[in-house]
């Protein structure tokens, strides 16, 4: 039966997928393309099913996306606390993921960190975030106790997107807050970029939900989280 849909997609595609010998069955390169663009579908696809389920059964539960670093621990708790019959899933988005999770309803609110295209999104301002600089412990600025953007600007500077392999002799600026979501490595250090712009982050959802579980978690966010930064 599998084998029969695989060749019918192979029909449709007018691509090959696998590669069959007598001995092995292997992916061609197409096959791979097909399947890294079906895994966020079939994430998707995954996620929507439990929360219909949910929401036909009368139940209250959100989908809430965060990035590495925000307090997604510490919201979902004070929310639970208050809320006790509400079912929270968290899930980890990426920079890039932004706007996108929330406009395919991958999730329902999320974690954003501003600039974004939010033309289709309504935003709660929760807090700023200050930025630091990542640097190789052996960089000649690693020792200070904070730097200024003119000390870095000759620096190579890693991007979040198609960073080259060398990236590991650059540096990278982000917010405070991801270092303490993640585990440093001994040979790396942050320091503080003290006129650098901190991160707005903000919740995010998308514009004219009306749901009174989106409005109590951005209030709850509001109240908990307004005086995180570092």
């Amino acid at each position: 039966m599998l084998s029969r849909q695989i060749r019918q997609l192979e029909l449709d595609l007018g691509v090959d997928l696998l590669t069959r010998t007598s001995r092995r069955v292997e992916l061609t390169d197409a096959g791979r393309q097909v399947l890294d663009d079906a895994r966020p579908l079939l994430a998707t696809a995954n996620a929507t099913g439990p929360r219909a389920r949910r929401a036909d059964s009368g139940g209250a539960a959100l989908t809430v996306g965060f990035l590495v670093g925000d307090p997604i621990i510490q919201l979902v708790q004070a929310f639970t606390h208050t809320h006790v019959e509400a079912e929270i899933d968290v899930a980890r988005i990426y920079w890039s993921d932004q706007p996108m999770a929330l406009l395919d309803d991958h999730v329902d609110v999320s974690f954003v960190h501003l600039p974004i295209d939010s033309d289709d999104l309504d935003l709660a301002h929760l807090y700023a975030s200050p930025k630091v600089v990542l640097l190789p412990r052996r960089h000649t600025l690693a020792e200070q106790a904070e730097i200024t953007i003119q000390e870095l600007a000759d620096e190579p500077v890693v991007r979040y997107a198609g960073a080259s392999a060398d990236w590991e002799a650059a540096i990278t600026l982000v917010p405070v807050t991801v270092t303490t979501g993640i585990q440093v490595p001994p040979e790396v250090v942050a320091v503080p970029v003290i006129d650098a712009p901190p991160t707005e982050v903000c919740l995010a959802w998308r514009a004219g939900r009306r749901s009174p579980l989106i409005r109590e978690l951005v209030e709850t966010a509001r109240t908990t989280l307004s005086t995180v930064s570092s």
